[in-house]
């Protein structure tokens, strides 16, 4: 087993680095400053488990969770965090993580839950072995139905499509997640971010964000608002990570852009 650590936090990095991994059968195979950088990471060497803080910089655990587990549903994500919030435990569980574990934590604390996560993989890819011989044998039946079958499918999510882009356009302003458009529509995560990419060449969080990002320009124009309202009134509550994702869009902060604007106001 294959683990990979995420922390912003140089010490932490290293100390969760040097504990007795090989106790338990599991190698640290990288480790990575930001959730940007994990995701990169993740995509070449591939982990079974990736450990990581919430609050970094330039993308977080809940982002890079909610990206790197569509991409792979396998992987076991631990959050180690020093926040206490209800809410942030309940997004990380909502996104598919494993375990949500608080700082400071016992080492032995962290390796136990490892261990379970490394236990439950293990068991999951046995019981993924014994049921292949079942699916040979009704492979050939898939294959005589499968022009059929994947039409009406393509179809349905063409209709799906329009009601998935419709209910984000009006609910974007809340803290919208994949798990909630499954509730809505019945439908797995990860079926729903195929349909969305499939159609319309960007995932849901492209989507998402675009929305919020526009939205937040167009705030930006009203002096009568400030900086925190604005990221609320577009479904981020978090100040500093509403000014990541906008400086990633615009190319400079909302109080950099906002500033721009007063200038052109003035020049005008």
């Amino acid at each position: 087993m294959k683990i990979l650590i995420a922390d912003d936090e140089l010490h932490i990095r290293q100390g969760l680095e040097h504990l007795d991994w090989a106790s338990i059968g599991v190698k640290v195979c990288g480790s990575a400053q930001n959730g940007q950088e994990a995701i990169e990471l993740a995509m070449l060497l591939k982990p079974d488990i990736i450990l990581s803080d919430i609050k970094m910089p330039y993308m977080d655990g809940l982002e890079m969770t909610e990206l790197f587990l569509h991409l792979n549903p396998q992987c076991a994500v631990i959050f180690l965090s020093g926040y206490r919030e209800f809410a942030f435990a309940k997004k990380a569980l909502m996104l598919g993580a494993f375990d949500y574990l608080l700082k400071p934590t016992d080492p032995a604390e962290i390796l136990a839950c490892c261990k379970r996560a490394a236990e439950e993989i293990t068991a999951s890819n046995l019981q993924t072995a014994s049921i292949v011989e079942m699916k040979c044998k009704i492979k050939e039946l898939e294959i005589k139905n499968e022009i059929e079958r994947e039409k009406p499918v393509y179809n349905d999510s063409k209709i799906k499509l329009s009601r998935i882009l419709e209910f984000i356009d009006k609910h974007y302003c809340t803290e919208l997640s994949l798990q909630d458009l499954s509730v809505e529509f019945h439908f797995n995560p990860i079926y729903i971010n195929r349909i969305i990419k499939k159609e319309t060449g960007y995932t849901f969080l492209e989507i998402l964000n675009n929305k919020r990002m526009s939205k937040a320009s167009e705030y930006l124009k009203r002096p009568d608002i400030n900086i925190s309202e604005v990221a609320s009134l577009i479904g981020i509550p978090d100040q500093r990570y509403f000014s990541q994702v906008f400086k990633k869009y615009y190319g400079q902060s909302p109080r950099e852009y906002r500033k721009l604007l007063v200038k052109k106001w003035k020049n005008i």
